[in-house]
Order: C-alpha cells, then sequence, then structure tokens
C-alpha cells in the first residue's frame, strides 16, 4: 500500500500531535516525580505530628480523669462537711436552749423560793 505525499504529510502531522501530547504528559508526570520526595517528607512529617497529638491528648485525657477524681473527692469532703455543719449547729441550739431552759428554771426556782 502506497502513501502519497500529502497522506504522508498527513500521518507525519498527526504523529507530531500525539507525540506533543505524550511529551506534556511525560513532562507533568516527571515533575510530579520529583515533587514525590517532598510529599513523602510532609506525610512523614504529619504523620510524626499526629503520633504526638495522639499522646499529647491521652495525657489530656489522663490528667482530666485524675481531675473528675479529685473533683468526685472534694464533693464527697464537702458533703460530709456540710452533715458536719448542719449536726454541729443543731447541737449548738440545744445546747443554748437547755442552758436559756436551765436558767428560766433556776429563775423559777429563785423566784418560786425553792
Amino acid at each position: 500500500m502506497k502513501l502519497d505525499n500529502s497522506q504522508i504529510i498527513s500521518t507525519v502531522s498527526k504523529l507530531e500531535q500525539q507525540n506533543h501530547g505524550h511529551e506534556k504528559r511525560l513532562q507533568k508526570l516527571e515533575e510530579t516525580t520529583n515533587d514525590m520526595p517532598k510529599f513523602e517528607y510532609l506525610m512523614q512529617v504529619l504523620t510524626e505530628s499526629q503520633k504526638e497529638h495522639s499522646e499529647t491528648m491521652s495525657k489530656v485525657n489522663e490528667n482530666l480523669t485524675k481531675l473528675n477524681n479529685r473533683m468526685d473527692n472534694l464533693d464527697n469532703r464537702v458533703g460530709v462537711l456540710e452533715e458536719t455543719k448542719k449536726d454541729t449547729k443543731k447541737k449548738a441550739i440545744d445546747f443554748v436552749l437547755k442552758i436559756i431552759g436551765g436558767l428560766v428554771l433556776a429563775y423559777l426556782l429563785v423566784k418560786t423560793g425553792w
């Protein structure tokens, strides 16, 4: 099968266009390939950073758990102190009432001559 000059020129032109398109794609691939070490480094930095953040968050969680436990303990202690305060106040009022009652009784006994 013989091709005339116009067919050969047309075919060469098409091949040149394809070649130009392939060159552009290869150039982009080379640029991407050249950037791969940068991406690998960035991924390594990101992975290390996430690991550090994970460790930090674990420590924060541990500290918050300890703080919650201490707050629970403090709540219990405050509850005990409030109950003790109520008991002490009640005992003080009872004591004062007994003294007043005793003084009133003594006063009445003195007035009645006992």
